[in-house]
């Protein structure tokens, strides 16, 4: 057991790759742990379930190719997790702009009432501003206020 600390030998796993199908999907028993493995474009590919990878969304998946435990991970959707957390970051931040926009007819219609009843007038902040220029049919950087 102290050559293979990963109750994985160099046959079981050639034997792993021998013996699945592409596009498999099976239950695997190692180190006292069920896992999920499916294989995928040639290579096997263990689901990480653990709660250490809870709050690592760029990260799903792992190649599992080596005995010695110096596998790859990859991201959800098999690729370089640096990149799909770049694409998490991008649509977290596209989706920021949308979530603090109010919807017409709602929470912006509310808080200009309240602004009259106190006597508040229309500022010229930077939102104020962005939404000028946005909102214009003027060209900003190649693009028109209608297509933002």
């Amino acid at each position: 057991m102290d050559v293979h600390a990963s109750q994985l030998t160099t046959q079981g796993l050639m034997k792993l790759y021998d013996t699945l199908e592409e596009g498999e999907l099976c239950i695997f028993f190692r180190n006292n742990h069920f896992s999920n493995i499916l294989k995928l474009n040639g290579m096997i590919y263990l689901l990480l379930t653990g709660e250490a990878y809870e709050y690592e969304p760029s990260v799903a998946w792992e190649i599992l190719n080596d005995v010695t435990g110096a596998t790859e991970m990859v991201s959800p959707e098999f690729g370089d997790p640096g990149e799909y957390q770049d694409k998490l970051l991008a649509m977290q931040l596209a989706q920021g702009y949308h979530v603090r926009r109010p919807p017409d007819g709602t929470a912006g219609r509310k808080k200009k009432q309240k602004n009259k009843k106190k006597g508040k007038t229309k500022g010229k902040g930077f939102f104020n501003k962005f939404k000028t220029a946005t909102s214009s049919s003027k060209n900003i950087n190649g693009v028109s206020g209608s297509e933002v």
